[in-house]
């Protein structure tokens, strides 16, 4: 891959979940790939994993992992950021997302709804009036922060992303 490739964060890589888009993408080990032509992929699910996020630690015992990626194009490489601005505090994850108006933060958790129920993680949130207020911790780990969390953070910046502008 030639240094000049695209860059993308979790957020955008989110957005290539093959539900959201068509583009089914997933990155390992820092790269990102196109898993959108494989069959085992379909609806950005394989058995247990969702396209559009990192795999690098759910895949760190699988036998097949390092060499099955190498069919697949690589698209570009994941920007390592930290956590977009949540904060953590007392074992969770938090963040307040701001929009124009109140119809534009109920819009959100619309679509957010059907992306957390995808992931079967459910946050603690609360709206008032153009102001949404999410706390992610896992409950069934000890009321602790887990890559649950981190992934549906991800997942949640990226639903923002299609409506701050608006």
């Amino acid at each position: 891959m030639d240094p000049v490739d695209p860059t993308y964060s979790k957020s955008q890589l989110a957005l290539h979940n093959g539900q959201d888009k068509p583009e089914v993408w997933v990155a390992f080990r820092g790269w990102i790939y196109d898993v959108g032509e494989s069959r085992l992929w379909k609806n950005g699910k394989h058995y247990e994993h969702w396209a559009g996020q990192d795999l690098t630690h759910e895949l760190k015992d699988a036998p097949h992992a390092e060499w099955v990626f190498k069919k697949f194009k690589i698209i570009g490489r994941l920007q390592h950021m930290e956590t977009n601005n949540w904060m953590e505090r007392q074992n969770a994850l938090e963040k307040t997302f701001i929009f124009k108006d109140f119809q534009t933060a109920i819009a959100f958790m619309v679509k957010a709804a059907f992306a957390i129920e995808k992931l079967n993680h459910h946050p603690e949130w609360t709206n008032v009036y153009n102001r949404v207020f999410i706390k992610l911790c896992t409950h069934d780990a000890g009321n602790t922060i887990t890559d649950k969390d981190r992934t549906l953070a991800d997942v949640l910046d990226a639903v923002y992303l299609e409506f701050s502008s608006i």
